[in-house]
């Protein structure tokens, strides 16, 4: 097996990893307002996001989730969990792609 090869193989495994770990934060979030209890389900790439967007100055997902809660008002938090999940799966995959 090629080198290179190798390396776009770990890539996708990576790509796959991303994604289920943004299914299982979504997933979570939806089960929470499924029951009524609004929430901010934030994961590492939900993170990334919003820092690179410039909304929030935070180091790690628990900060940004916290600092999210802050700013957004609770009717909004499923709406914007939806957004952010989606940008991420997007961002994320094409920074991975593009390397």
């Amino acid at each position: 097996m090629n080198t290179k090869f190798k390396e776009k193989t770990w890539e996708i495994v990576f790509l796959f990893a991303a994604a289920f770990s943004i299914l299982a934060v979504f997933l979570i979030c939806l089960f929470l307002f499924a029951n009524g209890i609004p929430a901010i389900c934030v994961d590492v790439h939900v993170h990334r996001i919003c820092n690179r967007l410039g909304y929030v100055k935070t180091k790690t997902p628990e900060e940004t989730e916290f600092a999210l809660r802050e700013k957004l008002p609770k009717k909004y938090w499923l709406d914007i969990n939806t957004i952010l999940v989606i940008l991420s799966i997007v961002i994320n995959s094409y920074i991975i792609y593009m390397n």
